[in-house]
């Protein structure tokens, strides 16, 4: 059977990956953190990693998210070490994480990258905006719109750059 870690700081992304990977035949194993993934990488075997890259400055990554980008970076970083295949995700928001001068700062940390199989770019989409105000929380990407076709082709063709090394 084929084992794919699932790592991405959302629970629901986690979740929804792992029961369409399962549904697809694959033995999925979930990690809301680098800690997490480690752990199982330590305790699995593991053949394939999805991990996200929301964003490659540390300063918009903390903006965006909350948190650093460091651990993700040197996670991915420890994944090319041990030789461990990669495919990276990366979710397209308009004007934070679609700027060309960041999509070619992020290229060329995965070109040094030698696991990357395969780079998606995931268009921005507000379909989880409900849960947000459900919770009562403010939701940072209010009166964002989906990028458009243009942009996410402009993406593609600036990250698989990196794949093509």
């Amino acid at each position: 059977m084929y084992n794919i870690l699932v790592c991405d700081d959302e629970k629901d992304i986690v979740s929804a990956l792992t029961i369409y990977l399962q549904a697809e035949g694959y033995h999925v194993f979930g990690a809301e953190n680098g800690l997490q993934a480690l752990e199982i990488l330590r305790r699995e075997q593991v053949h394939l990693v999805l991990l996200d890259i929301k964003h490659i400055d540390p300063e918009e990554h903390k903006r965006l998210t909350g948190h650093s980008n460091e651990n993700i970076l040197e996670f991915a970083k420890y994944l090319d070490s041990i030789h461990k295949p990669v495919w990276i995700r990366h979710v397209l928001v308009p004007g934070i994480t679609d700027v060309d001068e960041y999509l070619e700062e992020t290229a060329d940390f995965l070109s040094t990258l030698s696991n990357v199989e395969r780079i998606d770019v995931l268009p921005y989409h507000s379909m989880g905006v409900y849960k947000w105000k459900e919770l009562g929380l403010p939701y940072a990407l209010e009166g964002v719109e989906a990028p458009s076709k243009e942009r996410v082709e402009n993406a593609k063709r600036i990250l698989s750059r990196a794949l093509n090394k």
